[in-house]
């Protein structure tokens, strides 16, 4: 009788937690970020030297992703879209102005070839396409809002374990770098400031496979 319940068990689990196969996911994840902001003030009106600053930020954020993945015997390879809502605001202030520059969102695509060290348990390298939506303000003795969008590039690696059939949990660590944005503030009188913008983010989440 427990020969019997044993094997009844491992047969339930079999088909609870069946072979891989290629197909559509969707997922959802929490991470958290950590974000520098390194630019440049250019002073025109009078001409003057430029000033460098980095600011530095953190904060909590989540995404959503939706893709495919492949398989081939131990390797794998997955491509997917995805969303982060990000609100990570930068804040510097000077002698006569307070200026913030925000990442509010960013999208693109990532590619994630992989390794299959398992049955259910991936490793993978990410590589992906970025576009960031900004918002630049300053309010002091000169007031200007700019809203603008740089393209980036992402790299990173990740996990994705398979708890059940259809549901995977999966964990990464990624780095978005986008390109340097000129006269962030659109003025065009005293100074123009030049930046960039890079995170680094810790991801956690959960993709539900059809």
């Amino acid at each position: 009788m427990k020969f019997r319940s044993s094997l009844f068990i491992s047969l339930l689990g079999m088909v609870a937690c069946n072979a891989h196969a290629d197909g559509f996911y969707l997922g959802a994840n929490a991470n958290y970020m950590q974000g520098t902001f390194d630019h440049t003030i250019a002073l025109r009106n009078p001409p003057g030297p430029n000033q460098s600053i980095k600011d530095g930020t953190q904060g909590f954020g989540y995404g959503i992703e939706g893709g495919y993945r492949w398989y081939f015997n131990h390797y794998t390879l997955a491509s997917s879209l995805y969303y982060f809502d990000d609100n990570l605001v930068y804040k510097n202030v000077g002698s006569t102005t307070t200026n913030t520059n925000k990442l509010s969102y960013d999208y693109g695509l990532k590619i994630m070839p992989g390794y299959l060290i398992q049955p259910g348990f991936i490793f993978q390298g990410i590589l992906g396409g970025a576009m960031g939506q900004f918002k630049y303000q300053a309010i002091g003795a000169n007031n200007y809002t700019n809203n603008y969008s740089e393209p980036g590039y992402i790299l990173g690696a990740g996990i994705d374990y398979q708890l059940c059939k259809n549901l995977h949990l999966n964990s990464s660590y990624e780095y978005t770098y986008f390109r340097n944005k000129e006269n962030i503030s659109g003025d065009t009188g005293y100074y123009q400031r030049n930046g960039n913008e890079f995170t680094k983010r810790l991801l956690v989440g959960v993709s539900y496979h059809f």
